[in-house]
Parts: structure tokens; sequence; C-alpha cells
């Protein structure tokens, strides 16, 4: 039977995209898109990002979506819930085994520590003197009290993002890990970091964000696209200037 991964990627092939025209199209990372392809789902961040690259792979190569998120749940939603079924019965049966041992079994243990306490002698403690300069050393050592370190330890800085509309994001994490996603309305992700995030949002209008416990201003209207927003302790500011693009594709500052 065909796998996921090889229905698409068979489907884009006949399209004759390339791995890189269709993170092009998408704006799904490469490395993402191979994930897809070689069924290794769970290399991608959440459930919630798995369906909405699917959803979006799907549209580029002309599926419907519903197909494919049907497939995806035969082939592997469907597959992980019964194993972990299987594992809870399976565990099920090891705590039922160990409640039916006959109670004599149970009080072995208890009989060998109480026959070794038994046979132990008990031997009182003789008190070796200790020379004088040995005394010496020892009184003149006195017990340094402990060290506090004081001073405060940087929290984490959260991110949370819902999606009002359907909307693409990208967040880079402390500029290093990079998070995408197709977020359809009520979606909701976080994330955490040490430093800042970066975050490219396709609808300004279609989001709200929490940055710190704090809501952010709204970035824009519905439709137009921000990129380059960084995210720190700092405020909101931007590695490079802040670029913001209306739905006609004209840049605005």
């Amino acid at each position: 039977m065909e796998s996921l991964g090889e229905y698409l990627r068979r489907q884009r092939e006949l399209k004759g995209f390339s791995l890189r025209d269709l993170s092009e199209k998408t704006k799904i990372g490469v490395n993402y898109l191979k994930c897809i392809e070689e069924n290794r789902f769970e290399k991608i961040p959440g459930n919630v990002f798995v369906k909405g690259f699917l959803r979006l792979y799907a549209n580029s190569v002309g599926l419907k979506e519903e197909e494919v998120l049907g497939i995806y749940h035969d082939q592997y939603e469907r597959k992980e819930k019964e194993n972990e079924k299987k594992e809870d019965t399976g565990q099920k049966l090891v705590t039922e085994k160990h409640r039916r041992l006959p109670l004599w079994l149970w009080a072995i243990p208890f009989f060998i520590i109480a026959f070794a306490l038994f046979m132990v002698i008990p031997q009182k403690k003789k008190d070796i003197p200790i020379p004088a300069s040995s005394k010496q050393v020892m009184e003149s050592i006195k017990p340094e009290p402990p060290r506090v370190v004081s001073g405060d330890i940087p929290k984490d800085l959260t991110l949370s993002i819902m999606a009002t509309e359907e909307t693409w994001i990208k967040i880079i994490i402390d500029g290093m890990e990079v998070k995408e996603a197709l977020m359809r309305s009520g979606d909701e992700v976080s994330f955490t970091a040490k430093k800042n995030f970066g975050l490219t949002i396709g609808n300004a209008g279609g989001v709200k964000i929490r940055f710190d416990g704090k809501e952010v201003e709204p970035l824009g209207p519905h439709g137009r696209v921000i990129r380059n927003l960084v995210l720190s302790r700092e405020g909101k500011t931007s590695s490079s200037p802040l670029r913001v693009i209306d739905p006609k594709g004209r840049g605005l500052r």
C-alpha cells in the first residue's frame, strides 16, 4: 500500500515541482517537506503544524485537503492511538499479575530482613583517643557558613499566538530554531525563548499576540504581511528595517 509521503511525492513530481519550488510556493522549509515525504511526522513540532503543512502541500499540488488529512488520520493518527491503547492494556496486565501474587510471597522479604537483624550481634563503639596535635588542628578548623549567591535569574520569554482568521506564521526562536504553521481561526500556539523571537506573519489583522504575559498592540490591518519583527526583553524591535507589505504587494514602512 502506498504511504502518504510516497503519494504526495508522486503528485509533486507529476506537477513538475522540485522541493525547492514547493518550498517557495508553500513557505514551508525544505527539511519539513522532506519529513512529510519520508513519513517522519514526529520530526514536525506538534499536530497543528503537521496538519497545517499537509493542507498547504495538498493545495499546492492540486489535491483536496480532506483527502490528504483523511489518509494521514488512517495511516498514522489511528495507529498511534491503537499503540497507546495496547501499551495501557499491557501495563494493566502486569499490574494485575502483581496483584494476584499470594500474600505469603509478599512476606518473604520481611522475614529475611528480620532474620538478618536477629543474627547481627550489636557491638559497642569504642572511643578512639585523638592525639593532642590532632585535637589542636580540629579545634582550629571552624565551619564556614554557607555562601548565598543573590541576584535575579532571567526567566524564559513566552509567546502565545491565537489566530482569529486563517494566516501563515514563521517564528525564529533565539535566532536558531525555526517554527512554521498555517493557522486556522481558533488555533493557538505557544513558545518559550531565552533571548528573543523573530516573527513573520502573513495576515497581521488575523492574529492576537501575547508576549511575556502582555498583549501586543495590533500589528496592522487584515491582509498585511509583517516581516523581520523581533520581540525581546527590550520590547518590539527589528534586526533589520521592519517591512510591512500590503495585499497588493507594495512595500510600506
